[in-house]
């Protein structure tokens, strides 16, 4: 009986069997196809969605640009006689005039220059200089400081450098309002220590030994002082 089933059986379920796994095989293969084709969809999106990123931050980066190379931008300029007088320029009139690089004029910072780096980058016709809290152009017959608001009244440091070079008729103007510059930044640096050092020795001596909470406050009011005093 056994032998009579598996002979009468077993071709038919061969068949079967043969056809199931062409059916299966052929499923098989349409899923990767259909697998490799929405990976290929997927891929190109995300390439077309990259590609669409890096456009936009040219564009953003265009427009920053172009808005930084043309915006105008307040400043105090300072004459041969050491006369001050408030004004206003942008990146490219400072680069027709001066023929400083593009990429110098904007390590200045202009629109914020007390956040710029400090540097001295002596070029063809004008030194860029950001030292000690002054910023400035410097050509051959006037300089460009950029000192915030021009509408204000110049503070103490540009009229005390307005008046070096005024005094100063025999060195180039250049030359001169460079020394100017080293001279002032090197008497605020004194100015500044000889205010803030009683100070911290007042705050040592009063602070109590062990006392972690009124050590960080009298750092705190010492942190405030010298912000304070950066502009002295």
């Amino acid at each position: 009986m056994l032998v009579r089933t598996v002979g009468t059986s077993t071709p038919s379920m061969l068949v079967r069997t043969a056809g199931a796994a062409r059916a299966a095989s052929a499923w098989r293969a349409t899923a990767a196809a259909r697998a490799a084709s929405l990976a290929y969809r997927v891929a190109g999106a995300s390439y077309a969605s990259a590609g669409a990123s890096r456009y936009a931050v040219a564009r953003t980066a265009q427009r920053a640009y172009a808005s930084s190379h043309d915006q105008t931008t307040p400043c105090v300029i300072l004459d041969r006689n050491g006369a001050l007088s408030p004004s206003s320029t942008t990146v490219a009139t400072l680069r027709a005039e001066t023929g400083a690089p593009l990429r110098d004029l904007l390590h200045l910072n202009l629109d914020h220059a007390s956040n710029a780096a400090p540097c001295v980058l002596p070029r063809d016709r004008a030194t860029l200089l950001q030292l000690g809290g002054l910023t400035a152009v410097v050509g051959d017959d006037r300089a460009h400081f950029f000192d915030g608001d021009a509408s204000a009244e110049p503070r103490a440091a540009l009229k005390r450098i307005g008046a070096a070079v005024e005094s100063d008729a025999e060195t180039p103007f250049e030359l001169a309002v460079l020394e100017a510059i080293l001279s002032e930044v090197s008497s605020s640096f004194a100015r500044r220590r000889d205010l803030y050092e009683p100070v911290v020795q007042r705050q040592l001596r009063a602070a109590p030994s062990g006392d972690d909470d009124a050590g960080v406050a009298g750092l705190h009011r010492l942190s405030a002082f010298d912000v304070a005093l950066r502009r002295f």
